[in-house]
């Protein structure tokens, strides 16, 4: 039997989407609809969590918080400066990458949102969370809504569908992505990866993409991560279902990564491998770092009163 509840983490909200078996999925509603935690079977019949989330709602505050989970909008990675033009005008986003002056992962990743519903039936658990801007900031003057639905089901683990919705009476410029950290318990070092079909994004000094991309064919098969170091924008040479693997063969633990690549879908990914290796970031994103600033790399043009949709998960 699958259950949605609304529990308290701290003093803020937390939901747990789970099912009588042990699949269990944790989202902090209260610090950017963040992936807080994913329980999946292993072999020996036990669940484990794979997502490197938060213990408490003071973690995220603290500094090398990291953005673990979270929700990535109007754009994901970096902004160049924190600076776009729009109608003409230079408008600056809050610098939160002060070592290289950038901006970094626009600006929800730290709201609440909204619970709008919870179901749970047979077959599945889900949540529905909604955020709405109260005020319009200058450096983003733009009304929209973004619901996001959480969805666990035995079959197919967990899908994350994202819908943003244009309030605006103008087009509405826009990235987004995700920021989930992936963990088995072992280092990062010992897990075997499958990262194949993309080119690697060229980056200059302040991890700003220079417009060329390269060949990377390191993990076009199965390959264990070793020593391999990554903060890696990769461009998908795909428009279908996009799948990164990851397997734990000490635990015999196998779950995958995927996302709904093509030009309205996810059709760029960062890796990032920090530096402890005790877990790894694998990052959908609908547009690659600065596509805000130079208006290109997937960077979305959504019409007065459109929706779009975008879907990425875990499979077991």
């Amino acid at each position: 039997m699958f259950k949605a509840e609304i529990q308290a983490f701290d003093n803020s909200r937390k939901v747990v989407l789970s099912h009588s078996s042990g699949l269990k999925a944790e989202i902090l509603a209260d610090y950017g609809a963040a992936l807080n935690a994913f329980f999946i079977p292993t072999r020996n019949q036990t669940y484990l969590n794979i997502i490197d989330g938060y213990n408490s709602a003071n973690e995220p505050n603290e500094s090398g918080a990291h953005y673990k989970g979270v929700f990535l909008f109007p754009f994901p990675n970096r902004l160049k400066n924190g600076e776009w033009m729009h109608e003409g005008k230079k408008l600056q986003f809050p610098i939160n990458e002060g070592a290289r002056n950038n901006a970094l992962h626009g600006n929800l990743f730290n709201c609440s949102f909204e619970i709008v519903e919870t179901s749970e039936s047979v077959e599945m658990a889900s949540v529905l969370l909604s955020y709405k801007p109260k005020t319009i900031p200058d450096y983003y003057p733009f009304d929209f809504q973004i619901d996001i639905e959480y969805i666990l089901t035995e079959s197919e683990g967990l899908t994350v569908k994202t819908t943003v919705h244009n309030l605006a009476d103008k087009n509405l410029p826009f990235g987004l992505g995700w920021h989930p950290y992936f963990k088995t318990g072992s280092l990062i070092n010992d897990l075997v990866f499958l990262l194949k079909d993309v080119k690697a994004i060229d980056v200059d000094s302040q991890m700003i993409p220079t417009g060329s991309t390269f060949d990377f064919r390191i993990f076009d098969n199965p390959q264990t991560i070793g020593e391999v170091s990554l903060d890696t924008g990769f461009e998908l040479q795909t428009k279908e279902i996009y799948k990164v693997q990851i397997l734990d063969p000490e635990k015999k633990l196998k779950f995958t990564v995927w996302q709904e690549a093509g030009e309205d879908g996810y059709q760029y990914i960062q890796i990032y491998t920090p530096p402890h290796r005790q877990s790894i970031a694998i990052e959908p994103m609908s547009a690659r770092a600065n596509a805000l600033q130079d208006n290109s790399g997937g960077l979305q043009s959504l019409a007065p009163g459109n929706s779009l949709t975008f879907f990425w998960g875990i499979g077991l």
